[in-house]
């Protein structure tokens, strides 16, 4: 069998010609076409190039926003209902995306960046909601490494240690949410309450996404 990509001479009725061997980019079938000015003549095979003539390729955020279910739980009241995706998933359950150009990124940060109007980077997207699966780009936010090191960490030793039923007082609240108004990092503000409380509820304090009746408190 002939390796992709390969050239070479052939009859073409009564002339030799140069033919390339490529593969279809949508439905992967390999052929020889004829090379034109060092360029393949046609790129797609007979059925597929049949097929876009009649059905437009849609856009990828066009095939995104089919696999969102928008009726998905509400785990934090103050924030609504998730979005949840409804295609493939990684084992940790975020979900997964393939764009256009063959590669795949996880569906969170394709939603962020598309509903924010921000260029694929290397950021972290985290969730406010503490959902894998949810997409909805109201429960993402921008953060650093070092933030998306502390949620996990923090999650996963607050979970270990079985500390649900340790809650904030109201005043424990206030006090946090006083140093982050005074300019106090959030992560200096987590080594407080680390044996609490996981890093994520120190953002969503100092946010105002929890507790945010005690914010008329702060501001007065």
């Amino acid at each position: 069998m002939p390796e992709l990509n390969e050239v070479q001479m052939m009859h073409s009725g009564q002339i030799m010609r140069k033919f390339i061997y490529i593969e279809c980019p949508d439905c992967k079938a390999r052929r020889w076409v004829i090379l034109i000015k060092n360029k393949p003549e046609k790129i797609y095979c007979q059925h597929c190039a049949n097929t876009n003539k009649n059905h437009p390729k849609k856009s990828s955020e066009e095939r995104f926003w089919k696999h969102i279910d928008k009726n998905g739980p509400i785990i934090y009241p103050e924030l609504g209902q998730c979005w949840m995706w409804t295609g493939g998933t990684t084992n940790e359950g975020y979900g997964i995306f393939r764009l256009d150009s063959d590669s795949t990124i996880l569906s969170h940060r394709y939603s962020y960046f598309i509903s924010n109007n921000k260029e694929l980077s290397d950021l972290f997207i985290l969730h406010k909601c503490d959902n894998p699966a949810c997409v909805n780009p109201d429960h993402l936010f921008l953060g650093t490494q070092s933030d998306n090191l502390l949620d996990a960490s923090s999650k996963l030793r607050i979970n270990g240690e079985n500390n649900s039923n340790n809650k904030l007082e109201e005043v424990d609240v206030l006090r946090i949410k006083e140093r982050y108004k005074n300019k106090e990092s959030m992560t200096e503000i987590y080594k407080t309450y680390s044996d609490l409380v996981s890093y994520m509820t120190i953002v969503r304090i100092c946010h105002n996404y929890r507790w945010k009746y005690l914010e008329e408190s702060v501001n007065a």
